[in-house]
């Protein structure tokens, strides 16, 4: 299966969206409503949480479930991250710039996109950073 960003996207932001409580461990797997994500197939929401736990996005724990994911919130990287890709206009940009160059990696896609907050940032306020 190949990876697909988009679904990566929708998903972290579901995840975000779930109210955690410190300590808290929370059961999800993909029939979960919670993050239901029209298009997609429950084996291929199952397997991009696993890629996003992989990707160390969210927080692992040790005792891993035979179907879905154990969740208690998004890592450090995982809120840099969506931060980086909430706004739908850098999303935009973000993934017509990757893709325009033919190939990229999750890590040239968080680059690309924390490039685009700064040029905007350099625009609007004329601060560069």
């Amino acid at each position: 299966m190949r990876r697909n960003m988009e679904l990566i996207r929708s998903l972290l932001l579901k995840l975000e969206e779930i109210p955690t409580e410190r300590g808290g461990i929370y059961h999800i797997t993909a029939q979960d409503p919670e993050i239901d994500v029209a298009g997609f197939t429950p084996n291929e929401i199952d397997y991009h949480l696993h890629k996003i736990l992989e990707a160390g996005l969210i927080v692992d724990h040790p005792d891993r479930p035979s179907d879905g994911i154990h969740f208690s919130g998004l890592s450090w990287t995982g809120h840099d991250f969506i931060d980086s890709v909430r706004d739908e206009d850098t999303w935009a940009v973000t993934m017509t710039t990757v893709e325009t160059v033919g190939g990229f990696t999750f890590a040239i896609i968080n680059n690309v996109a924390k490039a685009i907050i700064k040029s905007k940032i350099a625009t609007r306020f004329g601060l560069e950073i």
